[in-house]
């Protein structure tokens, strides 16, 4: 004799009631129902931001996560300061991008400045 969840129907194990599709959902999770505190929501927010993050790398972040922290601090960049160019969705992709000046990708906000694809591709040749 097969057993089958008393929820969808399929088959499953003896000694099981529900399959474990259905036993985590709804009331049969032991998380149903509970919410974080605002105290305990602020507490674990500012615990993994930045320095606190237990994986937090410093300077020997990696090329694109240093892209993204760089994107998260100074923002979307308006225009190129080369050619003035003003920033636009082109393809889905922002049209002005951060440039690292010194080539040594550190945490400084000072190290970069916004330059559209051209002139971005000219300048890393150099």
């Amino acid at each position: 004799m097969t057993n089958k969840c008393k929820d969808c129907q399929r088959v499953i194990a003896r000694e099981s009631i529900r399959c474990r599709k259905c036993a985590k959902v709804g009331k049969l999770n032991p998380m149903f129902g509970k919410r974080h505190s605002a105290k305990t929501k602020k507490k674990m927010g500012v615990w993994q931001q930045g320095e606190k993050n237990h994986q937090w790398k410093g300077n020997k972040v990696g090329y694109l996560a240093l892209h993204e922290w760089i994107r998260r601090r100074l923002g979307r960049p308006k225009e190129c300061r080369h050619c003035g160019q003003l920033g636009r969705h082109r393809n889905g992709k922002w049209s002005i991008h951060w440039a690292n000046v010194s080539g040594k990708y550190l945490r400084v906000a000072k190290d970069w400045i916004p330059l559209c694809t051209k002139c971005h591709r000219i300048f890393d040749r150099k």
